[in-house]
C-alpha cells in the first residue's frame, strides 16, 4: 500500500479503520506510512520518529492512546486495534532502528533551554532528561533529537494547557507551562535541528 493512500485512511477516521484488520497495523511498513520509511517522521506533517526511541517509551504511548489519556483522531483508532503484544513488537522494531541525524545546529535561546535551562525560573535543562545520554533519562522518556518541530511545539503545548498528560505525570506539566510561545518554538526547533552529539 502506498504511503499516500495509508494517510488518506487514516485521515477519513475511525469509520474507515474498522474493516482494516489488526495484523495489517501490525506491519511496520503501514506506521511508516505516516512516520516515514524506518519511522524516521515526517517533519513536514509534524509527525514524530519513532526510530531509536525506548521500547518502553514507545509501548506506554500506545497505552495511552488505547486507554484515552493521549488523543489523536489518527493514533487513538490505531492503538485500539492493536494489543499489548503487538504494541511490544512494533515498538521492539522501532527502537532498535538507528536514530536519524538531523541536518542543522539553530542557534538562539531553545540551544539555552535545552543545554542550561533556566535555574532564576526553575527550568532545569531538557537535556537533563531527554538527550541521548542523559543522566536521568529512563526507558519512559523521549530522546528528542531530530523530532520535527512541529511535533515538538504541539507536544509541548499539550502539555502546557493539560491535554497531555495528568497531574503527579512527572515534571512536564509544570515545565510547559513556564515557557513562553517564542520558547516553546525555539526548543523545539533546536532539537529538530540538533546534530546528535554522541
Amino acid at each position: 500500500m502506498e504511503r499516500a493512500a495509508r494517510r488518506a485512511i487514516l485521515v477519513v477516521g475511525v469509520a474507515t479503520l474498522l474493516p482494516l484488520s489488526a495484523s495489517a497495523l501490525r506491519d511496520p511498513g503501514f506506521c511508516d506510512g505516516c512516520h516515514g520509511e524506518g519511522g524516521r517522521g515526517d517533519a513536514h506533517a509534524g509527525i514524530p520518529r519513532l526510530a531509536g526511541l525506548p521500547a518502553r517509551y514507545l509501548e506506554r504511548q500506545l497505552e495511552a492512546f488505547r486507554s484515552g489519556e493521549r488523543t489523536s483522531p489518527l493514533m487513538s483508532p490505531v492503538a485500539e486495534l492493536l494489543g499489548p503484544e503487538d504494541g511490544e513488537a512494533l515498538a521492539g522494531h522501532y527502537a532498535a532502528l538507528p536514530t536519524p541525524p538531523a541536518a542543522v545546529l539553530p542557534a538562539g535561546s531553545g540551544k539555552r533551554l535545552a543545554r542550561s535551562g533556566d535555574p532564576t525560573r526553575g527550568l532545569a535543562p531538557c537535556d537533563a532528561c531527554h538527550a541521548p545520554a542523559a543522566r536521568l533519562r529512563g526507558e519512559d522518556i523521549p530522546v528528542l533529537v531530530g523530532q520535527p518541530a512541529r511535533y515538538l511545539a504541539r507536544q509541548l503545548r499539550a502539555w502546557r494547557s493539560g491535554r497531555r498528560g495528568r497531574p503527579g505525570l512527572g515534571p512536564m506539566p509544570g515545565i510547559a507551562a513556564k515557557l513562553s510561545e517564542a520558547e516553546i518554538e525555539s526548543v523545539a526547533a533546536y532539537y529538530a535541528g540538533v546534530v546528535e552529539r554522541e
